[in-house]
C-alpha cells in the first residue's frame, strides 16, 4: 500500500485514510490560556466517513525551545546579549538604517590588563567584577540600544537607527 502522510491519503484496500498533521493553538474551556498542539487528523473514507483527531500539548516543548534560545544567545555569566545575538541584532538595524537613510553607530570597549586582576584575586572576584562593570554598562544607556558582552573582557553597544544621543542623557555617560 501507498504509505504518504499530511494531508494524501494512505490506501488501505477500497478505502482510503487521509492524515493532516499540524501545529495549532487550543483555547482550555472555562476561558483559560490557549495552549500549543499538534493536532493529527485522521479521516477514513468509504462507506461514511469517520474521523479521528488527536492532540498533543507542546507547553513544555516550547517551553524548553525558549530556555535553548536563551542559552544559545546569552551570555552565562553576564545574562547580557552574546556575539550571535548582536549580530543578528546589527544585520536588523543596518537594514533598517537603509531602508529610511538613517546610521547605525557600534560602540566597542575593552578592559585592559583585567589578567592581572583574575591572577591577583582569583577568577570567583573577576567574574563579580565583570558582572558589576555588564550591568553599569546596560544602565548607562537606553533600553532600545543592544549591550552585548562578545568575549571575556569584550563589549559591544547598537546605539539603533535614528537614535537621538542628545535625548537621552543616559547615552553621554556611556
Amino acid at each position: 500500500p501507498d504509505r504518504e502522510r499530511d494531508g494524501h491519503p494512505l490506501a488501505t484496500g477500497d478505502r482510503e485514510i487521509l492524515v493532516r498533521r499540524g501545529e495549532t493553538r487550543l483555547a482550555l474551556p472555562g476561558g483559560g490560556k490557549a495552549i500549543p498542539v499538534l493536532e493529527t487528523e485522521l479521516a477514513l473514507a468509504g462507506e461514511g466517513t469517520s474521523r479521528l483527531i488527536m492532540a498533543r500539548d507542546l507547553s513544555e516543548q516550547e517551553r524548553h525551545n525558549r530556555e535553548l534560545w536563551v542559552i544559545a544567545n546569552h551570555d552565562a555569566l553576564t545574562g547580557l546579549p552574546n556575539r550571535s545575538l548582536l549580530e543578528e541584532r546589527l544585520a536588523g538595524e543596518c537594514a533598517l538604517a537603509e531602508k529610511h537613510g538613517r546610521e547605525v553607530a557600534l560602540l566597542c570597549l575593552a578592559i585592559d590588563r583585567f589578567k592581572d586582576i583574575n591572577d591577583a584575586f582569583g577568577q570567583g572576584v573577576g567574574d563579580s567584577l565583570l558582572l558589576d562593570i555588564s550591568k553599569r554598562i546596560a544602565a548607562s544607556v537606553p533600553p532600545k540600544w543592544t549591550v552585548a558582552r562578545i568575549g571575556g573582557v569584550e563589549y559591544a553597544g547598537i546605539v539603533p537607527s535614528g537614535a537621538d544621543l542628545g535625548e537621552d542623557r543616559k547615552s553621554t555617560r556611556l
